[in-house]
Order: C-alpha cells, then structure tokens, then sequence
C-alpha cells in the first residue's frame, strides 16, 4: 500500500502545483486530489484533510501521513511547505521544484534523453 501510495501522490503533486496556482488554498487543492484519486491515495488524502480541518497544522498532518507511508517523497514536501512557511513566497513553485526532483530520481534515463 506504502509504494502504491508513494507513486500515486507522486503522479498527483503535478495536480496540486496547478490547483494552487488556480487560486486553490493547499487543503482545497488536497482535497480536489482526493476526490479524483483512486485509493489508497483517496484515504489517506481524506485523513490528512481531516486533521486539518481539526486544527492540526498542514506540516504536522504532512508528517502523520509521513508516519503512517514512511514515503521519502512526502519528508520532501513537507520540507517544501516548512520551507514556504518560514520564508514566504509560492508554495506551488517550492512543490514544483519538488515535483521536478521527484521525477529526476524516478526516471534519471529522461536527463540523458534531453
């Protein structure tokens, strides 16, 4: 379920940079990933939503779903946002940033295609 997950999210980060760059705030884009992913993603999307929504900090909802899928991917966004938090600026280029990355380490063949 953990790497399911990992390479869902991972197809769906792409999304969220677009929806926050659409005007979404980073929980209307979560959950508009949630609806129109499959699962496991939708779940624990969901959950994360939830503890939100709850009063939990988007970081510290980050890091429990970090727990709960022990995903390298998602230690880097929470990274990002931590990062957009203290510093300011555009949460959607930091993940973008992240979005790039991610694909560098998944498909490395594509740099020497290029």
């Amino acid at each position: 379920m953990n790497q399911q997950f990992q390479q869902q999210f991972s197809e769906q980060l792409k999304t969220w940079v677009a929806a926050l760059r659409a005007g979404y705030s980073p929980v209307q884009a979560l959950d508009l990933i949630a609806q129109d992913s499959p699962e496991p993603t939708s779940s624990l999307l969901y959950e994360l939503i939830k503890e939100v929504r709850q009063g939990v900090p988007l970081y510290d909802a980050l890091k429990h779903l970090l727990v709960r899928t022990e995903g390298d991917d998602l230690d880097l966004i929470a990274q990002a946002l931590a990062v957009q938090l203290e510093t300011g600026g555009s949460l959607a280029d930091k993940l973008d940033l992240v979005t790039q990355l991610i694909d560098k380490r998944t498909n490395p063949a594509e740099d020497y295609r290029q």
